[in-house]
Protein backbone atom coordinates (compact mmCIF):
# COMPACT_ATOMS: atom_id res chain seq x y z
CA UNK A 1 0.00 0.00 0.00
CA UNK A 2 1.47 3.35 -1.05
CA UNK A 3 1.27 6.39 1.16
CA UNK A 4 -0.02 9.49 -0.46
CA UNK A 5 1.76 12.78 0.00
CA UNK A 6 -0.24 15.39 1.87
CA UNK A 7 -2.01 17.82 -0.38
CA UNK A 8 -0.61 21.35 -0.59
CA UNK A 9 -3.89 22.64 0.86
CA UNK A 10 -3.43 20.54 4.01
CA UNK A 11 0.16 21.69 4.39
CA UNK A 12 -0.78 25.36 4.04
CA UNK A 13 -3.53 24.95 6.62
CA UNK A 14 -1.06 23.61 9.23
CA UNK A 15 1.81 25.97 8.44
CA UNK A 16 0.73 28.81 10.83
CA UNK A 17 0.27 26.33 13.69
CA UNK A 18 3.70 24.78 13.13
CA UNK A 19 5.30 28.23 12.87
CA UNK A 20 3.72 29.42 16.14
CA UNK A 21 4.72 26.22 17.91
CA UNK A 22 8.30 26.62 16.71
CA UNK A 23 8.36 30.24 17.82
CA UNK A 24 6.98 29.37 21.25
CA UNK A 25 9.66 26.74 21.74
CA UNK A 26 12.44 29.21 20.96
CA UNK A 27 11.34 32.28 22.91
CA UNK A 28 14.27 33.18 25.16
CA UNK A 29 16.51 30.48 23.67
CA UNK A 30 19.89 31.31 22.21
CA UNK A 31 19.84 31.93 18.48
CA UNK A 32 23.50 31.86 17.49
CA UNK A 33 24.34 34.49 20.10
CA UNK A 34 25.06 33.48 23.68
CA UNK A 35 23.99 36.90 24.89
CA UNK A 36 20.38 36.01 24.07
CA UNK A 37 20.27 33.19 26.60
CA UNK A 38 19.73 33.37 30.33
CA UNK A 39 20.33 30.59 32.80
CA UNK A 40 17.57 29.26 34.98
CA UNK A 41 18.43 29.49 38.65
CA UNK A 42 19.09 31.88 41.46
CA UNK A 43 21.64 34.63 41.89
CA UNK A 44 24.43 33.35 44.14
CA UNK A 45 27.07 35.50 45.82
CA UNK A 46 30.64 34.64 44.81
CA UNK A 47 31.57 34.29 48.50
CA UNK A 48 29.03 31.49 49.12
CA UNK A 49 31.00 28.80 50.99
CA UNK A 50 29.13 25.99 49.21
CA UNK A 51 30.60 27.01 45.82
CA UNK A 52 33.59 25.07 44.52
CA UNK A 53 35.36 24.48 41.23
CA UNK A 54 36.31 20.98 40.10
CA UNK A 55 37.03 19.38 36.74
CA UNK A 56 36.41 22.65 34.91
CA UNK A 57 32.92 23.13 36.39
CA UNK A 58 31.44 25.35 39.10
CA UNK A 59 29.47 23.45 41.74
CA UNK A 60 26.96 24.70 44.30
CA UNK A 61 26.20 22.22 47.09
CA UNK A 62 27.68 19.29 45.13
CA UNK A 63 25.61 19.95 41.96
CA UNK A 64 26.77 21.78 38.82
CA UNK A 65 25.68 25.39 39.23
CA UNK A 66 23.02 27.01 37.02
CA UNK A 67 22.25 30.63 37.75
CA UNK A 68 24.09 33.92 38.00
CA UNK A 69 27.29 34.25 40.01
CA UNK A 70 27.39 37.76 41.49
CA UNK A 71 30.53 39.42 42.81
CA UNK A 72 30.18 42.60 44.91
CA UNK A 73 32.35 45.49 46.02
CA UNK A 74 32.77 46.27 49.74
CA UNK A 75 29.95 48.85 49.49
CA UNK A 76 27.64 46.04 48.19
CA UNK A 77 27.47 47.46 44.65
CA UNK A 78 27.71 44.88 41.88
CA UNK A 79 31.20 44.19 40.57
CA UNK A 80 30.36 41.38 38.12
CA UNK A 81 27.57 39.02 37.05
CA UNK A 82 28.43 35.77 35.27
CA UNK A 83 25.71 33.39 34.05
CA UNK A 84 26.23 29.63 34.37
CA UNK A 85 24.39 26.63 33.02
CA UNK A 86 25.28 23.13 34.23
CA UNK A 87 28.48 24.43 35.83
CA UNK A 88 29.78 26.21 32.73
CA UNK A 89 29.77 29.91 31.89
CA UNK A 90 26.96 30.49 29.41
CA UNK A 91 25.63 33.84 28.30
CA UNK A 92 26.89 37.40 28.68
CA UNK A 93 29.22 38.00 31.63
CA UNK A 94 29.44 41.64 32.69
CA UNK A 95 31.57 43.63 35.13
CA UNK A 96 31.58 47.22 36.31
CA UNK A 97 34.19 49.53 37.76
CA UNK A 98 33.57 50.75 41.33
CA UNK A 99 32.27 53.99 39.76
CA UNK A 100 29.50 52.03 38.03
CA UNK A 101 31.01 52.41 34.55
CA UNK A 102 31.15 49.19 32.47
CA UNK A 103 34.43 47.26 32.82
CA UNK A 104 33.84 44.36 30.42
CA UNK A 105 31.32 42.20 28.56
CA UNK A 106 32.25 38.64 27.59
CA UNK A 107 30.09 36.09 25.83
CA UNK A 108 30.21 32.37 26.57
CA UNK A 109 28.56 29.38 25.00
CA UNK A 110 28.69 26.17 27.04
CA UNK A 111 31.89 27.28 28.76
CA UNK A 112 33.71 28.51 25.66
CA UNK A 113 34.40 32.13 24.74
CA UNK A 114 32.03 33.27 21.99
CA UNK A 115 31.43 36.58 20.24
CA UNK A 116 33.17 39.84 21.04
CA UNK A 117 34.83 40.31 24.42
CA UNK A 118 35.05 44.02 25.10
CA UNK A 119 36.55 45.98 27.96
CA UNK A 120 36.53 49.65 28.84
CA UNK A 121 38.71 51.97 30.85
CA UNK A 122 36.99 53.65 33.77
CA UNK A 123 36.55 56.82 31.71
CA UNK A 124 34.50 54.84 29.15
CA UNK A 125 37.12 54.53 26.41
CA UNK A 126 37.51 51.13 24.75
CA UNK A 127 40.35 49.15 26.33
CA UNK A 128 40.15 45.91 24.32
CA UNK A 129 38.03 44.01 21.84
CA UNK A 130 38.66 40.31 21.12
CA UNK A 131 36.52 38.27 18.69
CA UNK A 132 36.01 34.63 19.71
CA UNK A 133 34.43 31.59 18.10
CA UNK A 134 34.25 28.19 19.81
CA UNK A 135 36.67 29.29 22.53
CA UNK A 136 39.37 30.44 20.09
CA UNK A 137 40.46 33.94 19.14
CA UNK A 138 38.85 34.47 15.73
CA UNK A 139 40.01 37.60 13.97
CA UNK A 140 41.85 40.75 14.87
CA UNK A 141 42.16 41.66 18.53
CA UNK A 142 42.28 45.35 19.38
CA UNK A 143 43.82 46.90 22.47
CA UNK A 144 44.10 50.57 23.37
Amino acid sequence: MRRRSPSPTRLVRWLPTVALLGLACHVGAPVGDPRRSAPVGADVDSTDPTLRRAEGLLYLREAPFSGRLVERYADDSTKSVTPYVAGRRHGLARAWHASGQPMYERGYLEGLEEGFHRGWWEDGRLHFEYPYADGTLDGNARER
